[in-house]
This record gives structure tokens, C-alpha cells and sequence, in this order.
């Protein structure tokens, strides 16, 4: 579905933004939501679509939108992605305080596209800034991309 939804992104003049969204490992302890999250953001920050399918089933990590975002690597490895970063990693247990049931939550970016809008060159840069989390008071900011 990557590759198919990359075709389709190749033969567009227009500038299309691939997102997905997820949450990470829901209702555990922050300090287990924190190990099972950071093996699933090391897949996701390798490019690595398989890994991160393959560790979210084998540690059973309760990551709702893991479809997606293997979606999304899939399609941004093959229009020329070559690096992740993470922006924002958080639980719901630094704002409550209830760090026995927590819900993880990461932004992370793609970048440097080398492919994309009609098969054109063309790399990626910021675009704009915005808020995120912003219903659960992190002040965390992070950069939606402009192909250009």
C-alpha cells in the first residue's frame, strides 16, 4: 500500500504531505510504555517499516495506528526518504501524574525526499511550525514538511 500510495505521490505536480498518526503503548506503567516506545521509535527512526511491524507484534506493544505508520515509512522510503528524527517523546503520565496507566505519544519527521510531484527532484524543508499535544499542555512544537 507504501509503494502504491508513492506511485500515485510521484506522478503528482501538486505538494502532498504524508502523515500518519498513533498513539503508542497504551495503559502501563510509564516506565514500561517508555521501553516497549522507544524499541518501536527505533524501527520508525531506522526506516524501517518490517522492524517496527515485526516489534510492535512480538512485544505486543499497544500501538493503534502501527498499520499507518509502516504505511507511511513504506511510502516515504520509496519516494527517496533518508532520515527520521524524533521531535517529542511524552506520556499522558507528565501532565497527569499517573505514571501507573500511561499513554505514550511521539512526533517524529521524514526528510530529504530526492523524489517526488512528478518524478521531479526535490527536497524537503520545513514548512511551518505547529502545536502538538496541545489538549494534554506539552508545549512541544514540531515541523510539518513543504515539498518543494
Amino acid at each position: 500500500m507504501g509503494k502504491c500510495l508513492a506511485d500515485i505521490i510521484s506522478r503528482r505536480d501538486e505538494r502532498i504531505l504524508i502523515a500518519a498518526s498513533s498513539d503508542m503503548t497504551h495503559y502501563e506503567s510509564q516506565e514500561s510504555a517508555r521501553a516497549k516506545d522507544s524499541e518501536a521509535l527505533a524501527r520508525i527512526l531506522s526506516l524501517d517499516p518490517e522492524g517496527l511491524l515485526r516489534i510492535v507484534r512480538d512485544r505486543r506493544i499497544s500501538m493503534c495506528g502501527v498499520i499507518p505508520s509502516a504505511v507511511m515509512l513504506y511510502a516515504s522510503i520509496a519516494l527517496g526518504a533518508s532520515q527520521a528524527r524524533l521531535i517529542r517523546y511524552g506520556t499522558s503520565g507528565d501532565v497527569s501524574g499517573d505514571y501507573q496507566q500511561v499513554v505514550g505519544y511521539a512526533v517524529c519527521n521524514l526528510r530529504d525526499y530526492v523524489r517526488s510531484c512528478g518524478g521531479n527532484d526535490k527536497l524537503v524543508r520545513p514548512a511551518r511550525k505547529m502545536h502538538m499535544f496541545d489538549h494534554f499542555r506539552f508545549d512541544a512544537r514540531f515541523e510539518l514538511v513543504d515539498i518543494n
